[in-house]
């Protein structure tokens, strides 16, 4: 289990940042909400959880030479873990928006089940799992998440105003983000592959700065 941990710092590491964005979002997403612009919110959302995703992909990209760094060679064998664990932040991002939505709501019972849910799937695939590898965890972590995302989204669409998140686009977001740290894993061997996928995966951060900056930055109009 002392991998597992190595590949949990190593993949928890954009969860940093997360909850960096959600703590600056929140007031946002409030003030929002209370404006009845929940389709507002769950555009901003998109955008930014797939910036996280994007950078959780880059980390993936290097993630054998990273593991290398920061641990021994005997620790080799906890690389499978580092991939669900990463990706596991863009869902923990969405899940922090819809979390605000219930808090704004006063339906933190809701948010209590949320947890609930997330809690159950957890152990129950680590029961499943972590028998065949302690790797099993890793999986179980993301299962979890994914869960616990779920109901948040089932949950705020019954509120007024509906839900705050696309549901289907974040769906296929990360779904699309466990694909290709699947793909990142199977060519991990690969370093010139790899090193165009960040390529790539940098114009994509780009265009989504881009296509932020007119968002999250409120223009202020100076009346005559």
């Amino acid at each position: 289990m002392a991998g597992f941990s190595v590949a949990y710092s190593l993949g928890a590491g954009m969860n940093f940042i997360t909850a960096g964005l959600i703590s600056a979002l929140s007031p946002w997403i409030m003030r929002k909400i209370a404006q009845n612009k929940q389709d507002r919110v769950a555009e901003i959302t998109l955008k930014l959880s797939a910036l996280v995703a994007v950078g959780s992909l880059g980390i993936l990209t290097l993630a054998p030479e990273l593991l290398a760094f920061l641990a021994p060679s005997g620790y080799s064998a906890a690389l499978p873990s580092v991939y669900p664990i990463t990706i596991t932040a863009a869902v923990s991002f969405i899940s922090s928006v819809t979390a605000t939505a219930l808090i704004r709501a006063e339906r933190t019972g809701l948010l209590s089940l949320c947890s609930i849910v997330g809690a159950a799937v957890n152990i129950g695939a680590n029961l499943l799992l972590l028998p065949i590898s302690f790797n099993g965890a890793a999986l179980a972590h993301f299962a979890a998440a994914a869960a616990s995302l779920t109901a948040g989204i089932v949950l705020t669409g019954r509120l007024p105003g509906g839900s705050v998140v696309k549901a289907m686009s974040s769906a296929a977001l990360i779904a699309a983000s466990a694909l290709l740290s699947f793909i990142l894993y199977a060519i991990r061997d690969d370093l010139v592959s790899r090193l165009i996928i960040l390529a790539l995966l940098g114009l994509i951060a780009i265009m989504c700065l881009f296509s932020l900056k007119d968002d999250v930055i409120e223009k202020k109009t100076v009346k005559a």
